[in-house]
């Protein structure tokens, strides 16, 4: 149904239409969508392929929806996992929830903090069981591999810390073969432990998580003063956060923006600040050794301003939100789409253009 929707909406609809049917037919009073066939009990991974499947005509089925979507947020587990029944991957789970959650817009302001808080608590169990050479594994204590990595990558990129994203990258990067492909050991098919080897799965999701991640461009763009290798090693040695420069694999991804027009921009060093403290040395430094300072939040700076060829200060990792009292303080990290969630839950609202 996805694909049919993406290639040609008008042209099958018919096709479709009877697919709504089928599907609206067979979900649960819960919201659950079954494992096999009606009446067989509620699944996680069918009732998240049943939301994204029906997402293209959500005001139509607003209120099966809403069913479904509370489905998803009550099956996750307090550590922000969900049940692995399909795959032995919490990642891949974690994937098709968080990918579902996310699918349809929510008007109530008590239903977007449920998934907001949802989405913090698997972007949570992410990042503190990336592995360090920056894969994950199918489960926390298992060896990284491929496909899991891929699957992290999907929800990391969208939602996450770009510095996790950064070192992922590297890592499916230097799994890629010689031919071009990835290879990993056969997964499972099903609530029963089937093997299910399907070589291309892992290339897909491996394409799909560059794909989100966006791999870098050329370089373009020189920059006009540089700090020396050990005033850089300094400023590392007085951070609490931390900087990335060009010898480092990570950094390739993390110099990106959004627009692909900079994308020829090398910065000498970018800075992931961890407290003010931080962000005082990164402009000190800067001011010392005569080079150009960028802030950067989202990365959405039309003009390009979120890059430069010196320092590149990052604040994504400040990004802590306080809404009490008819009061609101927001770090220079938090994101539009954070924003609105912590306000929401607070019956306020922040304006925003385009």
């Amino acid at each position: 149904m996805e694909l049919l929707h993406a290639t040609d909406p008008d042209r099958y609809r018919p096709a479709l239409e009877r697919a709504d049917g089928y599907l609206t037919g067979i979900a649960g009073a819960d919201g659950g969508f079954p494992t096999w066939v009606n009446g067989d009990a509620p699944d996680l991974d069918m009732t998240a392929g049943a939301i994204l499947a029906l997402a293209p005509r959500a005001a139509q089925y607003g209120q099966l929806l809403t069913r479904t979507l509370d489905f998803v947020l009550n099956a996750q587990h307090e550590n922000g996992t969900f049940d692995r029944s399909w795959t032995v991957s919490e990642s891949s789970a974690i994937l098709r929830a968080v990918d579902a959650l996310h699918a349809i817009p929510v008007a109530d302001a008590g239903l977007a903090a449920r998934i907001a808080a949802a989405t913090a608590r698997s972007l949570a169990r992410l990042t503190t069981t990336q592995h360090a050479d920056g894969g994950w594994g199918r489960l926390p204590d298992d060896p990284s591999d491929v496909l899991s990595a891929a699957q992290a990558v999907s929800v990391l990129a969208r939602h996450g810390d770009p510095l996790s994203v950064s070192r992922a990258v590297a890592y499916l990067l230097a799994q890629q073969e010689a031919d071009g492909g990835f290879t990993l050991p056969p997964d499972q098919v099903g609530p029963r432990p089937l093997p299910f080897d399907y070589p291309v799965l892992t290339d897909i999701h491996s394409l799909f998580a560059l794909s989100a991640a966006r791999l870098p461009a050329v370089n373009t763009w020189p920059g006009p003063s540089r700090a020396s290798p050990a005033g850089w090693s300094a400023l590392q040695a007085s951070l609490q956060g931390v900087l990335l420069t060009p010898e480092q694999a990570a950094y390739e991804q993390a110099r990106l923006l959004v627009n692909q027009r900079f994308d020829g921009r090398r910065p000498q060093a970018i800075a992931y600040p961890a407290d003010v403290h931080d962000v005082v040395a990164c402009i000190d430094f800067a001011r010392t050794s005569r080079i150009p300072l960028a802030l950067r939040s989202g990365g959405h700076s039309y003009a390009g301003y979120s890059t430069g060829p010196g320092l590149v200060l990052d604040t994504s990792s400040l990004n802590s939100t306080a809404v009490s009292g008819g009061r609101a303080v927001l770090g220079a990290g938090v994101k539009g789409g954070q924003a609105h969630h912590a306000l929401a839950a607070a019956g306020a609202g922040l304006p925003l253009g385009r």
